[in-house]
């Protein structure tokens, strides 16, 4: 689902952005972080599919064939790891939003 990896690192993104712009959150925060290194995993495993794609059009050499399976094997690996980071065990606790006082205020769980 390789649209669908980089649609959710560019939400993550502007997830991210919109945080900080929080008091009660800030760019130092740990939900911040955590959708930093999400990104940067994303990131990673964009690059690959990006490889992926430039290598499955070029002509089918035995080299390329090699690089196609070390890469996908890469991929995978990160996928992996991105996944793993993201189960419901990962630690980061919900935070809750600054509201204004009267209004209900919204939890939001990073790693979700």
């Amino acid at each position: 689902k390789v649209d669908e990896l980089h649609s959710l690192r560019k939400h993550c993104k502007r997830l991210r952005y919109t945080l900080e712009l929080f008091p009660t959150v800030g760019p130092d925060s740990r939900q911040a972080a955590e959708l930093r290194r999400w990104q940067d995993s994303l990131g990673e495993i964009r690059d690959c599919d990006v490889i992926l794609d430039y290598l499955s059009r070029a002509r089918p050499t035995a080299g390329v064939r090699s690089a196609l399976a070390a890469e996908r094997g890469l991929r995978h690996q990160k996928y992996l790891a991105f996944a793993s980071s993201c189960s419901k065990g990962n630690g980061v606790k919900p935070f809750r939003l600054a509201v204004p006082e009267g209004a209900r205020a919204t939890r939001v769980r990073s790693g979700s």
